[in-house]
């Protein structure tokens, strides 16, 4: 007697995989790369990677500082969702968590204020809210003519646009100094300067 196998189909090409974590890997790597993440505090340039791992492994490295502030459900696979370059592909791939959720909610914020300082991001923020907008099942005007829109006149829970305070965990706020001149012969003043200009 034969075993049976499940076939799974990539969406995207059409190669064929016997189990889902082969298709997993498959769209991880180029070209499709449905899995990539943005650092959201990497603002002079996008800095993008694979994976959420490779993401831990970057804050770890250029953003220390930051890593002590972050739970670490930060880095989880579900939370990649609000990092993502693709999230319509990666919310195929791997369930997101709730909207509402603390995490999701600072992951948005993130993202969004890292939208406002850099220069040329892959994708804009009417791109990557569309995307975010599939968890809840909202659709953007552009894919209101398409047969999976929702009726415009379903209410929406107010939980999307109020968080819960009471769950928030107050984060160290990071005091610079600041020096009211520069003077290239005092070497701390220099320093001070430097650091609150160009950080």
């Amino acid at each position: 007697m034969i075993a049976s196998t499940s076939i799974t189909m990539c969406w995207i090409c059409p190669e064929t995989f016997s189990n889902n974590r082969d298709l997993k890997n498959h769209l991880m790597a180029s070209p499709h790369s449905c899995m990539r993440v943005i650092c959201p505090w990497c603002t002079r340039e996008e800095s993008t990677y694979r994976r959420m791992t490779e993401l831990k492994n970057h804050v770890e490295r250029r953003h220390a500082v930051i890593l002590k502030t972050l739970q670490p459900e930060f880095f989880s696979e579900s939370n990649g969702f609000w990092l993502s370059l693709q999230p319509e592909n990666y919310k195929r791939i791997v369930s997101p968590n709730a909207w509402e959720s603390t995490m999701a909610i600072r992951t948005r914020a993130a993202v969004l204020s890292w939208l406002e300082g850099i220069k040329r991001p892959t994708k804009g923020q009417k791109e990557l809210e569309s995307g975010w907008d599939a968890v809840i099942g909202k659709t953007s005007k552009s894919s209101q003519n398409s047969s999976i829109a929702i009726r415009s006149d379903t209410p929406m829970s107010e939980s999307r646009f109020v968080p819960d305070y009471d769950e928030e965990i107050e984060e160290p706020q990071l005091k610079r100094p600041r020096c009211e001149s520069y003077s290239p012969t005092d070497r701390k003043s220099w320093w001070i300067w430097k650091c609150s200009h160009f950080t």
